[in-house]
């Protein structure tokens, strides 16, 4: 699918309009729209859901080089009293990262899925550098056969 987009700049001299063959002193500083196609298959659905604590992991190796970065889902578990994991995803990306809204004080991070976009909102984010792997580490918590994932929708790509 061929998506177009309209970008409008304000440039000190414009192409004249079509139709004129000569640039005139009423082109200048006027609006300029350029055509931008793109070839995409934009996601159709959003996944929204509430996570209660979101924690960017910097993954290191013994001799300290980096290894991953990854983002792990934590919700609270009141009868275990602690944070158990419920989903992790590669870090591919900085736009991946959790930002904050200083609207509401909340953090939300957003990628795309296959055709759904998903975004996660918390309240509270953390952010480590580890020479092992939490993910990993808290499978003896939480196996991840137990755990409860992502908002999973089921959609043919």
């Amino acid at each position: 699918m061929i998506k177009l987009f309209l970008i409008w700049a304000t440039v000190g001299m414009v192409a004249p309009p079509p139709g004129d063959c000569q640039p005139t002193a009423s082109h200048i500083n006027e609006p300029l729209v350029f055509e931008l196609a793109i070839e995409s298959d934009p996601p159709r659905i959003t996944a929204t859901e509430h996570i209660d604590l979101v924690e960017v992991n910097h993954y290191f190796d013994g001799a300290g080089k980096p290894v991953f970065d990854q983002l792990i889902f934590y919700n609270w578990d009141p009868a275990a009293r602690r944070f158990n994991v419920v989903a992790w995803r590669l870090l591919k990306n900085p736009n991946q990262l959790p930002m904050r809204n200083p609207s509401n004080g909340k953090y939300y991070a957003s990628w795309h899925d296959g055709k759904i976009l998903r975004v996660i909102q918390t309240d509270h984010k953390q952010e480590t550098w580890t020479q092992y792997d939490p993910e990993t580490y808290e499978r003896q918590f939480l196996p991840k056969s137990n755990r409860s994932d992502l908002l999973r929708l089921d959609l043919q790509k």
